[in-house]
């Protein structure tokens, strides 16, 4: 017996397989995969015409593969595809338009279901005549021609048929909008109308979509807590424990803690904090070449030092900007009058925090 060294579990429905590696037990995960999510577009479908109408025949092994029988029209119909589709057709059709799935079609399979029904191999030629609405099939708002029974869902393709088929008639001004469905898109694409046996049905699509909207809006969008992930956490932040620091602040508070300096805020932070910059940046001309290249290089042990050394941005003042505002908001942080948010600081750069504050009052100082 060959030795299981992987599981893997289906994403719908949780289902495990196993295999002798990984890529065996993924692959045959995935085909089980692409199987449930077509199920699930059936069961959609089927569940948006069971609500209406009671036309439709599921023979058990058809039913598999998405194909029900329609009694009104004596046809097989394709829910995914909202077609019909003729007996001769089932294989080619799965294996074209649905080959992600990965069936295999057991071919007396569905010769059994297929001769139970007694379904003509040929699709039914259906007349212009009002008929109820043939469910399975995809229903359409058409224009209905005034001078013969044909009908087109597009105003391009009236006005096309208009020119070659009665041309020299007058074009009316408007047509008349039915409801129509066609049995194909091919030999039967030929629009007949209907009348819906009830609201028109949305598509599988639309119910999937509106389920998750449904869902969406059911959950709580205010966070609750700062459910902060362990794997986030850098070495960098490690280092300087700010994770620690706002494990238990609110979110909220956190955000407006670092807001951006209001009108006439702190009018001495801005400039000294520039000022503290730009008296580091002629620090440039003073260190020494080697040390930084090896400030501009991320690890010298693995990579060696850089020949480039630390440099000015060629963009300087504007990116002088960009580097001083998360300096300022911080700082702010630390001056502002202590609302819900405080921080419980090392003895040291307390003392350098007040010292800040009476700066900014008394500057002189």
């Amino acid at each position: 017996m060959a030795q299981v060294h992987a599981q893997v579990a289906c994403t719908v429905c949780q289902e495990t397989f196993e295999g002798t590696t990984y890529a065996r037990a993924k692959s045959a995960r995935d085909v089980h995969t692409r199987l449930c999510v077509r199920t699930i577009q059936v069961e959609y479908a089927n569940r948006t015409v069971d609500r209406v109408d009671t036309h439709l025949v599921k023979p058990p092994y058809l039913e598999k593969l998405g194909i029900v029988f329609n009694t009104q029209v004596s046809a097989l119909i394709c829910l995914a595809c909202a077609i019909a589709i003729a007996p001769s057709h089932i294989v080619e059709h799965v294996k074209n338009k649905h080959g992600d799935c990965e069936l295999a079609i057991s071919r007396e399979l569905l010769a059994r279901d297929i001769d139970a029904l007694g379904v003509d191999d040929e699709l039914p030629t259906l007349d212009q005549s009002l008929r109820p609405e043939v469910q399975g099939l995809a229903l359409h708002t058409g224009l209905q021609c005034d001078l013969c029974p044909k009908i087109y869902v597009s105003p391009a393709s009236m006005l096309k048929h208009c020119h070659t088929e009665h041309e020299g008639s007058a074009l009316p001004s408007s047509w008349p909008v039915v409801f129509a469905q066609q049995l194909d898109h091919s030999l039967h694409r030929s629009y007949f109308p209907v009348s819906p046996a009830a609201v028109p049905q949305r598509s599988p699509v639309e119910r999937i979509v509106d389920d998750l909207r449904a869902a969406m809006e059911s959950l709580d969008g205010k966070p609750t807590g700062n459910r902060l992930d362990a794997r986030l956490v850098s070495p960098w932040l490690k280092s300087n424990r700010w994770p620690e620091l706002i494990k238990d602040k609110s979110i909220g508070e956190l955000r407006a803690a670092v807001s951006p300096l209001k009108a006439n805020e702190f009018p001495l932070l801005v400039p000294a904090v520039h000022r503290l910059f730009l008296g580091s940046e002629d620090m440039f001309d003073l260190v020494p070449e080697l040390i930084l290249q090896r400030l501009n290089t991320p690890d010298p042990l693995k990579t060696g030092i850089n020949n480039q050394p630390f440099h000015r941005h060629q963009d300087h003042p504007a990116r002088m900007r960009d580097y001083t505002s998360p300096v300022i908001r911080l700082l702010a942080m630390l001056v502002r009058k202590p609302t819900c948010t405080t921080f419980e600081l090392p003895q040291e750069i307390s003392e350098r925090v007040e010292s800040l504050k009476a700066a900014m009052i008394k500057p002189d100082d």
